[in-house]
């Protein structure tokens, strides 16, 4: 984002949008996104893992003491495909789901 429009706030709206997301399709939600500046660009780093029920299962941190909150991890996170895939068959067959 540029300077100006970068902001906590807006990485917060980020997340919600993530979470709204995968509850709403009932999906995994998977940001990966960027940290830091680059001349006229700020980035925060709203990385996060969000389970098709909303739990936020990893998300990247912001450290009050580093530089403007800025942080670099890597996310991992354990997805049970099976499991996923099982609840997606029970979904399409009680007509609330489909499958591609």
């Amino acid at each position: 984002m540029p300077n100006g429009r970068a902001s906590l706030e807006l990485n917060n709206a980020a997340r919600s949008a993530d979470v709204a997301l995968a509850t709403k399709h009932r999906i995994w939600v998977i940001r990966a996104d960027i940290v830091g500046r680059n001349g006229k660009l700020t980035c925060f780093g709203s990385s996060e893992i969000v389970d098709p029920e909303g739990n936020v299962i990893q998300e990247a941190r912001l450290e009050r003491h580093a530089p403007r909150n800025l942080t670099t991890e890597l996310l991992v996170a354990e997805i049970d495909l099976d499991r996923w895939h099982r609840e997606l068959c029970t979904r399409v067959s009680r007509g609330r789901g489909h499958l591609s």
